[in-house]
């Protein structure tokens, strides 16, 4: 890497000192003027924030952060921490989402110059990790207690929201009918609007009026495929849809989910000794669709609300 292509408006001995630092570090490192404006920006940095480090030399660097980080990134910028501490932060990408950091700032004792230099510490994937065993430990937790299934399912789909990507979440449980019917009716579910809500069952309920129509609901594809399912362009889906043709509870609840933001659902099947009990629903972005390790994570999940499931028939039993 040349200076001359990731420096900008430094004095000579700046220059030199800044080089060999950015030069050798893995980390993501910005070296910020009294303005708050980057004039040091390292590869790392911009892989971060999906800029490439000739972008973000004289960007503001507050605007790096998600809106509630800026606030107190600028005071650690006037007034820079105990730097033998890292300080946790967040990033927002070009693309919408977010990436969790630790971070130190450095003042440079350097004479009539202000310069704050930031170095920040990508911890997503671990920051994720624990997460996602503590929601693991919670939800495992929450089925010793007598408190409803339907608390227990709302945990679960609580769980989803707090340690994933997801917006919203819910647990359809799926009741066998006579004739090779069935029905599925509302377990759980966190972050689903009233409206959406007041309509799953019913639009469900209809499935077999879809299937004729060459529409399967995410939910009816799992049960058939005992597989998890992932439908994207939701959004683009939904416009394309001739809505006249469409039972009336279907209709609201294609136009209840038309004004949400998102653009991905993720339905995992609750499976226990091969039986289908019903499945776990999650509500992504399109900036936050699930990969592969959180998608098996769900399935964990979608695994544990098996055990709440069973644990109820039992007790009625």
């Amino acid at each position: 890497m040349k200076s001359a292509h990731c420096f900008q408006n430094l004095s000579p001995r700046l220059t030199q000192a800044m080089e060999a630092a950015v030069a050798s570090s893995p980390a993501a490192l910005a070296l910020v003027d009294g303005e708050f404006r980057i004039h040091v920006a390292s590869p790392s940095l911009g892989n971060l924030v999906g800029f490439s480090w000739e972008e973000l030399l004289g960007r503001p660097y507050l605007d790096l952060f998600t809106e509630d980080q800026q606030l107190p990134m600028a005071e650690r910028l006037r007034v820079p921490p105990d730097p033998q501490f890292f300080f946790p932060t967040r990033l927002v990408h070009r693309d919408g989402s977010t990436r969790e950091v630790d971070g130190r700032c450095y003042r440079l004792d350097i004479p009539d110059e202000d310069w704050v230099v930031v170095i920040l510490l990508d911890v997503t994937s671990e920051r994720r990790l624990l997460r996602k065993l503590g929601g693991i430990s919670l939800v495992a937790s929450s089925l010793t207690y007598a408190g409803g299934l339907r608390a227990t399912l709302d945990s679960v789909s609580q769980r989803v929201v707090e340690t994933t990507d997801a917006l919203a979440a819910a647990v359809m449980i799926c009741d066998d009918l006579p004739e090779g019917d069935f029905r599925f009716r509302l377990g759980g579910t966190y972050g689903l609007p009233s409206e959406g809500l007041a309509c799953i069952e019913s639009a469900l309920s209809n499935w077999k009026e879809l299937d004729q129509l060459g529409i399967e609901l995410p939910p009816v594809k799992a049960r058939r495929t005992r597989q998890l399912e992932v439908f994207d362009n939701l959004g683009q889906r939904l416009q394309e849809t001739e809505m006249v043709q469409l039972p009336e509870s279907v209709q609201k609840l294609f136009c209840v989910a038309r004004s949400q933001v998102w653009n991905c659902l993720a339905a995992v099947p609750i499976l226990l000794a091969g039986r289908f009990l019903g499945t776990l629903n999650c509500y992504y972005s399109s900036a936050s669709a699930p990969e592969a390790a959180e998608l098996n994570y769900l399935q964990t999940l979608a695994d544990l609300a098996g055990v709440a499931l069973e644990n109820a028939r039992l007790l009625e039993e």
